[in-house]
């Protein structure tokens, strides 16, 4: 039986967002489908998890489930390998509250911080 592949909906026009998206695709290839949630597939997705149109933060579905923020980023992080993994175990071991608090301050100021893109970011199809 072949694993699920889990579904990555992030912001395509945060320069952060697709620099992440990137390094999940040389991290974990085709265990992860990455959709940019403005594209109409992530849009689809989002409406079918009853969740806001335009979320500040990533989203995946793993097991048919939605999980979103920080606890979506350490679950990425732990999937993959070396430093990532580490630094996602190294997240987790923290309170929760602390490591929320600042996901959501960097996702709510991510565009002044890092950039934003003329054009959403559309990763190249598995």
């Amino acid at each position: 039986m072949q694993p699920e592949v889990i579904i990555v909906l992030f912001d395509g026009y945060c320069v952060l967002c697709s620099h992440f998206a990137q390094r999940l695709i040389k991290c974990l290839g085709n265990k992860v489908r990455l959709i940019p949630m403005q594209s109409p597939e992530g849009q689809k997705e989002l409406l079918h998890y009853h969740l806001s149109q335009a979320p500040n933060e990533v989203v995946i579905i793993k097991n048919k489930k939605a999980i979103m923020g920080v606890e979506a980023v350490t679950e990425l992080m732990k999937m993959s390998k070396g430093i990532c993994q580490l630094a996602g175990r190294i997240i987790q071991l923290l309170p929760v509250s602390f490591s929320q608090r600042i996901y959501r301050l960097v996702a709510r100021h991510r565009y002044r911080l890092f950039g934003h893109r003329s054009r959403c970011y559309l990763p190249p199809k598995n």
